[in-house]
Formats: structure tokens, C-alpha cells, sequence
């Protein structure tokens, strides 16, 4: 597939905000067909140097790619970044996904924590934070310039670490939300 190249400046204005306003329909679309999800964990008294994270995995099996976004809120000063294709090594424990819609439908993604993981891409480390203790938030999405959603295909997974450099203990929350959106949907946009 090849790209028209363009210069005129109010055209790609105009077509970013069109591109922006078809996100943000999109967006509601998949909330009201409870496409789109959230699980996450608050992590309490990280020990200086320890890294905690969430894995999450869509089954070989799912007929559904998964758009992946990250937030970290903490307290200190935590590095953190995705790496995506890792080995899970050992399970940890199941967070089970709220859906936006609510009283609708089942992810076909699974995340948990605590699971051990080795190998993958990593991807570049951000920081948030400071040493002093002063806390932040941080998002690791394509709303921000800290990093694009994760685009996870059937049998793919991506890991979110945080690892505490606050030269003590602290906590850290991560969360990660997804919209699932069906292979068939995928294959109408590429067609």
C-alpha cells in the first residue's frame, strides 16, 4: 500500500482533526458494543531496585486484535516501559477485566501480575517521579508523547514493568486498558 505524499500544511490539519474526531467516535462505538477494558493492580512498599508489572496475553486463539495502553501513578521514582514478545517463565495471579460497558461481555485478553518473564523487546525506559518523593502519573499511549498503544494480535502478549528507584520503598499503580476489535472488522479497514 503506498501513501500520497502531502505538503499543503491545512490539509494534513484537516485531515489529523478528521482522523481525531473518527478516533474519538470509534472510541464510543467500541465502549457501547463493550469492546473495551481495563484490569490493573496497586503495587504497596516496592523495595528500592525491585521491578513489578503486569503481563497481558491474547490467546492464540482469539478472533480479536487488542489496542493496548498503560498508566503508572506513583509515589518516588519508578522507570518504566513496556517490552512486548516475552517468555512467561512462571504464572502469577489473574486480574480479572472490567469492561467499560459494564454489565457487558468478556475480554478475550487476560492479564495478571506477579508472573515471572524473561526475553522480549524492550522498548525505551521512561521515568517518573523524583528520589525527594514526590510523586506523578504517567500514560504510555498515543494520546501522549510517552509512547503508542501496543497493537496485540492472537498468540502475542506485552509485558508492563515498573521498577522503583525511589532509594526506599513505594508503591505504584499500573493499569492497562485495551479495545478489542474483531479480525473481521480489521480485514474491512485493509481491503
Amino acid at each position: 500500500m503506498t501513501y500520497p505524499e502531502t505538503t499543503d500544511i491545512d490539509f494534513k490539519e484537516n485531515v489529523q482533526a478528521a482522523l481525531e474526531q473518527q478516533s474519538r467516535a470509534r472510541s464510543n462505538d467500541d465502549a457501547l458494543r463493550g469492546r473495551e477494558y481495563s484490569a490493573g493492580n496497586l503495587f504497596e512498599g516496592v523495595a528500592d531496585g525491585a521491578s513489578v508489572g503486569i503481563l497481558f496475553e491474547m490467546p492464540a486463539s482469539a478472533e480479536s486484535f487488542a489496542f493496548v495502553d498503560s498508566r503508572f501513578s506513583i509515589t518516588g521514582k519508578w522507570y518504566v516501559q513496556k517490552v512486548d514478545s516475552v517468555t512467561k517463565d512462571s504464572a502469577g495471579t489473574s486480574i480479572e477485566p472490567n469492561n467499560r460497558l459494564i454489565s457487558d461481555g468478556d475480554a478475550s485478553a487476560t492479564a495478571e501480575y506477579g508472573a515471572s518473564v524473561s526475553g522480549g523487546n524492550e522498548w525505551s525506559r521512561k521515568v517518573v517521579g523524583s528520589a525527594s518523593g514526590q510523586g506523578g502519573n504517567l500514560s504510555l499511549s498515543p494520546a501522549t508523547s510517552n509512547g503508542s498503544a501496543v497493537i496485540i494480535q492472537p498468540g502475542e502478549n506485552v509485558y508492563v514493568v515498573a521498577e522503583n528507584n525511589s532509594n526506599g520503598d513505594a508503591d505504584v499503580s499500573i493499569d492497562v486498558d485495551w479495545t478489542e476489535t474483531p479480525i473481521s472488522d480489521i480485514e474491512e479497514l485493509v481491503e
